[in-house]
């Protein structure tokens, strides 16, 4: 409960739309998810129901394929309130974000003790930032750019972008870290500014819902592919074509450190790291 009432000082219109029932009178019983965190179970038993109750047996619920069609309802649920961006304003000043914004999160703590190698990989976030910057954002009519900056490990980042003066603007693009900042503001953040985003992390449930929500929905979104595979110890849990959006841009990292634009029926096979620029940290 604690939870929600936090959620209602951000997003009350989406908590408004909650029923809570404290006892339930007579209910079907209905397992609904049984595939893993990033898979999709079919609903096609739910739907045949006409019960007015059902309890529905299930974790996660985290592919798109359960929520996409949603988004434009969800977006309209979750209008900030005046308090919560005020918070966003105090964290990113718009005068502090300069033209187009590339995003990119990564997540490290938990992951890096995964059964896979899941955590977002130093060599990958720094060359996929410089890639995204060189494609989309610097070669546009705009004279600068901003990168946000938003990780659960914030020296393994300050440390991966040791090369760049964050806080402060060097060249053509301004870094900035997300410190301070609490979960439900970074999605607001990610709504309004983002207009690009990296997952580097694709396992990420809270980057994919950034993703979900950047840019009012419009982002042009990349995920890591090393990482997103499609087969080995993860495939119960994982199929990148059923958790990441189908418009969303796999990237695979070379040797070489380049970075290539793939499609998610490229994804090869995991794990496979000859030619990719695994860094071990």
């Amino acid at each position: 409960m604690t939870r929600l009432l936090d959620i209602k000082e951000y997003f009350p219109e989406l908590i408004d739309r909650l029923k809570f029932v404290i006892k339930l009178p007579k209910a079907k019983s209905i397992n609904l998810h049984t595939n893993g965190c990033c898979r999709f179970s079919s609903l096609n038993e739910l739907m045949k129901l006409d019960d007015q109750y059902v309890i529905g047996n299930g974790m996660y619920f985290q592919s798109h394929l359960y929520s996409s069609h949603l988004r434009d309802l969800f977006l309209e649920w979750t209008k900030p309130t005046t308090m919560a961006m005020d918070e966003k304003k105090k964290s990113f000043p718009p005068e502090k974000i300069k033209g187009k914004v590339l995003c990119v999160h990564a997540r490290r703590g938990d992951f890096r003790y995964a059964r896979r190698p899941m955590a977002s990989q130093a060599n990958f976030t720094r060359y996929a930032t410089k890639f995204i910057l060189e494609k989309y954002l610097l070669n546009q009519s705009s004279n600068q750019s901003t990168v946000i900056l938003f990780s659960n490990d914030l020296r393994w980042m300050n440390k991966t972008f040791s090369d760049v003066f964050i806080g402060a603007e060097s060249g053509d693009v301004n870094y900035l870290m997300a410190t301070n900042v609490t979960p439900l503001s970074t999605i607001i953040i990610s709504r309004q500014y983002c207009d690009n985003l990296i997952i580097t992390a694709p396992a990420s449930t809270f980057a994919w819902f950034m993703g979900f929500m950047a840019k009012e929905g419009k982002a042009r979104v990349f995920y890591s592919e090393p990482f997103a595979k499609s087969s080995g110890n993860l495939v119960p849990d994982f199929r990148p074509s059923e958790f990441h959006l189908p418009h969303w841009i796999p990237l695979r990292i070379h040797s070489n450190l380049t970075l290539q634009e793939i499609s998610v029926n490229e994804i090869e096979p995991y794990p496979k790291k000859n030619g990719i620029a695994f860094d071990g940290d």
